[in-house]
């Protein structure tokens, strides 16, 4: 099955549109790959979502919730691995760690800084449509 890591630009166009990124979260629903998190990202993720217009703290907090039910969440304690520090931007780097901890085959992102990375470490860093077209392919 494949392992897939969204980051939170990615779970903002899931809650906050009806595109391509909510077309795959239907896809996770159904259970056609599994997605990598952890609770440091699920964080992010709920504090982003505030940002838009229409989510109250209760919205939020339901995709918080909801996220985490689709997701297999994984604990990276802080002595169990090594941290990586290699993004520009250095909050990105806590996707990195949980994708290839995790051993995910893609993490998917719209992020500039994420995607200069693309190959690290042999993980795949790439924009949604890429996933989109691997799950077609299956």
């Amino acid at each position: 099955m494949l392992k897939v890591v969204g980051d939170t630009n990615f779970w903002i166009a899931v809650a906050g549109w009806h595109g391509l990124a909510h077309k795959l979260y239907l896809m996770l629903r159904k259970g056609q790959f599994v997605h990598l998190t952890t609770v440091q990202i699920l964080t992010e993720i709920g504090h982003s979502l505030r940002y838009l217009p229409h989510v109250t703290d209760d919205i939020a907090y339901e995709w918080y919730c909801t996220i985490g039910m689709y997701s297999q969440v994984m604990s990276l304690s802080l002595s169990a691995v090594e941290h990586i520090n290699v993004c520009r931007d250095p909050d990105d780097n806590k996707f990195l760690e949980c994708a290839l901890w995790g051993q995910a085959d893609i993490l998917i992102s719209r992020d500039k800084d994420l995607l200069v990375l693309d190959g690290y470490r042999g993980l795949r860093i790439q924009r949604p449509e890429a996933l989109w077209s691997l799950l077609e392919q299956v």
